[in-house]
């Protein structure tokens, strides 16, 4: 679950796509149809695809996480072990890795940008009300949030 869909890179539509790359970052409800393409990453075949939304719901948490990197850029998710990124261990390895187990000095994959990030430091917000969007897209599963690759989730697509 992340926490502002406001910096999915969307492909169709009003350009939302173009307005994400100048930095205009049009709103969270702007993201919530039900068919409305996105751009995704296959890390398999490390290659662009486009993904269509096929189920989008708001969620309340009541805990997160800010992650900061060297891009200064944040990826905000909830507290919730379910929740997986790809993220590069020290070693090298690659994997998908919960949120809950990620670490200052692992790293985060953009897309975008074709390079992995280190985590600089996580804060841990253990209480507030906290808004976030599960989205749910068809193969491979993910998209791009605030410059991060959102996996596939578990749940009902």
């Amino acid at each position: 679950m992340v926490s502002t869909i406001a910096f999915v890179s969307v492909t169709t539509g009003l350009d939302v796509f173009m307005m994400w790359q100048c930095g205009i970052f049009p709103s969270a409800s702007s993201f919530n149809t039900v068919g409305m393409r996105l751009l995704s990453y296959n890390m398999t075949t490390d290659q662009y695809v486009n993904t269509t939304i096929t189920r989008f719901v708001t969620v309340v948490a009541y805990n997160q996480m800010v992650i900061s990197t060297s891009t200064g850029k944040p990826l905000v998710v909830d507290q919730n072990p379910v929740q997986k990124v790809y993220a590069q261990l020290p070693d090298g390895l690659v994997t998908l890795l919960s949120v809950t187990d990620l670490r200052v000095g692992f790293k985060l994959f953009q897309p975008l940008s074709q390079t992995w990030v280190s985590i600089t430091n996580i804060q841990y917000q253990n209480s507030g009300i906290h808004t976030m969007y599960d989205v749910y897209t068809s193969a491979p599963g993910n998209y791009i949030a605030n410059g991060y690759l959102d996996p596939l989730k578990d749940g009902p697509h």
